[in-house]
């Protein structure tokens, strides 16, 4: 049993790192197609990147799940704001809040542009992702589970270039140096996260009410 449980506890760390790893080895690939660098180059920088990119994007989460207890609608503009936050930290070397408030200006400035450009390939991969699959899935079961699959790692790849690409456009059009402050994003936050805190506590007393009414029968 332990040595199950060390092993179950190993691979999960390891699937862990590698999920970790992957989306900024990635964007290292992608961002030089015709001159790549080599595995060993690939890795390291990869190693280098993990802490900065992983707590970038962990703050980015805390952000937007607090904008979702406000009316919901926060948490999708905020994540869509945050939409070039990995290729700050990977290609523009900002770290943290810098690579937050980097992405914020670069989408606020080309909302527009960036919104219908990403618009189709959003529908595209909601069709290729779920209808088609579907479809097969019913005729037969194991090959629409392949198809499901093979599909999830093209349209990902293809959806990290696509978003590598209009990354590097806006960047191009963009001051170079510009920043966005995120305080009326950390005031929405904050407000939402307290909200979601009075909910825990009103459903704690809640529960803990009904069991001693429960008790006292």
């Amino acid at each position: 049993l332990l040595t199950g449980l060390f092993l179950f506890t190993v691979f999960g760390l390891l699937a862990v790192l590698v999920g970790s790893l992957m989306p900024v080895g990635t964007v290292l690939i992608l961002d030089q197609p015709s001159s790549p660098l080599g595995l060993r180059d690939t890795l390291r920088r990869s190693f280098r990147l993990l802490v900065p990119l992983s707590f970038s994007l962990l703050l980015g989460g805390v952000l937007a799940f607090g904008g979702f207890f406000v009316f919901i609608l926060p948490a999708i503009i905020f994540q869509f704001f945050f939409l070039f936050t990995t290729y700050e930290v990977v290609l523009g070397g900002r770290r943290y809040g810098a690579a937050l408030r980097r992405s914020y200006y670069l989408v606020e400035h080309h909302f527009r542009g960036i919104f219908f450009r990403l618009l189709p390939f959003w529908l595209i991969s909601f069709t290729g992702g779920v209808f088609i699959p579907d479809l097969v899935r019913r005729i037969d079961p194991q090959l629409g589970g392949v198809i499901s699959f093979l599909l999830g790692i093209l349209l990902s790849w293809y959806g990290m270039a696509f978003t590598l690409t209009l990354y590097k456009q806006v960047q191009a059009a963009s001051e170079p140096e510009t920043e966005r402050s995120l305080r009326w994003v950390g005031v929405i936050s904050l407000s939402g996260w307290l909200i979601f805190i009075v909910l825990v506590v009103v459903a704690i007393q809640a529960i803990v009410a009904a069991l001693r009414r429960g008790a006292g029968k």
